[in-house]
């Protein structure tokens, strides 16, 4: 069955997205090492919906990891809307973008892929 695997994805993804953070610590090395621009807001919204991610993983509700995807997706959108605006709700730049974008469609993908395989397994019975 694919159900643990996907329950373990989820639970990777979002044990990634609370790791993400670490980028923070990266902000005094200079701009060598600043890869990618974790601040402010945008670290709460990781551990939020990276725990939001663990805790669908850990107990298997594939809701919930879809609820953190799209809350990443949500996030993205908005630093999206926001690149080069004096206003910056979420303290980042491209690479945070690209960061929420990347674990949100990540655990967006995983949801998906556990609903065509339930699909495909009840039109074998």
């Amino acid at each position: 069955m694919i159900a643990p695997a996907l329950h373990r994805a989820t639970l990777v993804l979002g044990v990634v997205a609370v790791a993400s953070c670490l980028f923070a610590l990266t902000a005094g090395l200079g701009e060598t090492f600043n890869l990618i621009h974790v601040r402010g807001a945008g670290i709460a919204v990781l551990v939020v919906l990276g725990g939001l991610a663990i805790i669908a993983g850990a107990r298997a509700v594939p809701v919930l990891g879809l609820a953190a995807g799209a809350g990443l997706i949500a996030c993205a959108v908005l630093q999206l809307a926001q690149l080069g605006q004096p206003l910056n709700l979420l303290s980042g730049d491209g690479s945070t973008m690209s960061l929420f974008g990347g674990l949100g469609i990540g655990l967006a993908a995983v949801w998906l892929v556990g609903r065509a395989s339930a699909r495909t397994s009840k039109g074998r019975q």
